[in-house]
Order: C-alpha cells, then sequence, then structure tokens
C-alpha cells in the first residue's frame, strides 16, 4: 500500500535530517580533523547515552495525553506532523553531540562516529510510516480521533 501524501513528505524530510547527519560526520572526519584516528576516550561514549535517553524521553513524552483537538482531521494530522518532527529532531541530537565532543577532544572522531550510528539506529526506529501512524493511533483512539486520523492520512 502506498503512503499517505502527508508520510510521503514527513518520510522527505526524515531523508534530510538523516543526510544532515551523514554530512556532519563526513565533514568532521574528513575535513575538521583529517587523519586523526579512532582513538578510544570515554567520553566518546556520550552520544551513544544521548542516543538512549533520547528513546527514553520520547517514550515518555509520547504517553502524555493527545490534545483535544486531536480527535478533530485538522488535529490528528498536526499530531502525527509534530510527533514525526519532535522524533526527527531527538534523533539528530546524538550526531551533534559528537560533533561538538570531536571539538573538545581534537584527538579523536570515534565521539561523532559514534553519534551517526546513534542517530540512524533512532531514525530506523522512528521512521515515518506505519509504526508512527500506530503510534499516533493509540495516542488518539482515547479520546475518540481514530477517524479523524484516517481522514489526515487521505
Amino acid at each position: 500500500m502506498p503512503a499517505a501524501p502527508v508520510l510521503r513528505g514527513l518520510q522527505s524530510m526524515a531523508f534530510a535530517f538523516a543526510g544532515a547527519c551523514v554530512l556532519v560526520a563526513v565533514i568532521a572526519v574528513g575535513g575538521v580533523y583529517p587523519g586523526v584516528g579512532l582513538r578510544f576516550d570515554p567520553a566518546a561514549l556520550l552520544p551513544l547515552v544521548v542516543a538512549a535517553a533520547d528513546l527514553l524521553l520520547v517514550t515518555l513524552l509520547e504517553r502524555q495525553a493527545p490534545p483535544a483537538n486531536a480527535a478533530e482531521p485538522e488535529g490528528a494530522a498536526h499530531l502525527l506532523r509534530t510527533t514525526a518532527l519532535a522524533r526527527m529532531a531527538f534523533a539528530e541530537a546524538p550526531t551533534l553531540v559528537g560533533f561538538v565532543l570531536v571539538f573538545v577532544l581534537s584527538d579523536t572522531v570515534l565521539p561523532v562516529v559514534l553519534g551517526l550510528l546513534g542517530s540512524l539506529l533512532l531514525f530506523a526506529v522512528w521512521w515515518p510510516g506505519e509504526r508512527l501512524v500506530a503510534a499516533v493511533r493509540r495516542r488518539v483512539e482515547p479520546i475518540g480521533g481514530g477517524p479523524a486520523l484516517n481522514e489526515a492520512l487521505r
């Protein structure tokens, strides 16, 4: 079944966010500190900690009650878009933390590589598709927003 237009737009945006993460990592590895290796430093694990914290935080945020207007098609579509965008922003954070750590540690690019790994993993888990629709549906069905979400997905 082809994706709804709103999902296709969100998927295009997710590709852009993921591409930005890859670009940041490539700039850090090849442009900022060329020739610097992947020497291990315990601080280099911070982007993976951020990825785990993002996963926990987004899970907790998505357990909140939906806004009252989520029972209407416009409100359900807004909730779908904001949920997807919040997930994308949180998924990008490990790469950005890794990029900053490359400057702080200055002798290893391992943080940005691990940050990219964490970000891509979060993008894979939170990709705007059926799982996103199911997560939003779980939030809106208790207030009678299932039909509104179906309408928003047309």
